[in-house]
């Protein structure tokens, strides 16, 4: 997901980021990816604060601003979801 700059006082990210997060748990979904460039400090926090985990990077993924730069890769978990699946058998 991406914004516009415009957008940016609007807060249009995090609300955007949080519906998309609260729907994926309320849809069934076990979990839910979200990727951002390491020098992207305000979306990792917002992912964090949203329960996303990171789960690792790739490095040296493209070149930003004078400089490499990797790209990292976040989970959320929704646990209830995770569980109901094991039971059934479902994938």
């Amino acid at each position: 997901m991406s914004r516009a700059d415009r957008a940016r006082a609007l807060h249009v990210g995090p609300a955007l980021c949080e519906w998309l997060t609260d729907y994926a748990g309320k849809a069934g979904f076990t979990t839910v990816l979200g990727l951002a460039t390491s020098t992207n400090k305000v979306s990792i926090r917002m992912m964090e604060r949203l329960g996303y985990e990171r789960g690792g990077a790739i490095a040296r993924i493209g070149y930003k601003h004078g400089e490499l730069i990797d790209l990292e890769g976040y989970q959320r978990f929704y646990d209830d979801n995770i569980e109901r699946c094991l039971q059934e058998g479902k994938p």
